[in-house]
């Protein structure tokens, strides 16, 4: 499949195995989900620490595959906090800001002077 970007006249090519049958529509449409993926690994680089990790080898801590475990834990905590995000947007600003806040009363001690020698 190619894509071109209107006005630009920038081209992209994706390969497809799709079954037989399959819409340009459909294709279109999956090809088009890529940049909300792209979004989320990005997300996840600037806020889950993703960017910190590298992968040395092949094999990672104990034998185990060296790119599964972080990757996994990182989008774990991105979808996490995804969805904090969207409960606490969905109490709404206008709760927060109805009752403002009291600030607790601070307590100011005078300085004591030492004992006259």
């Amino acid at each position: 499949m190619i894509r071109e970007r209107l006005g630009e006249g920038e081209r992209a090519y994706d390969l497809t195995c799709s079954p037989e049958g399959t819409t340009l529509q459909t294709l279109a449409e999956i090809a088009g989900s890529r940049w909300a993926i792209e979004e989320c690994f990005e997300q996840a680089e600037q806020e889950t620490g993703l960017d910190e990790y590298e992968v040395r080898g092949r094999a990672g801590w104990r034998g185990r595959a060296g790119w599964h475990r972080p990757v996994t834990l990182s989008m774990l905590a991105h979808a996490t906090l995804a969805a904090i995000r969207a409960k606490a947007a969905d109490r709404g600003a206008a709760d927060r800001q109805a009752a403002p806040q009291k600030r607790p009363k601070t307590r100011t001690r005078k300085a004591r002077r030492p004992p006259a020698t």
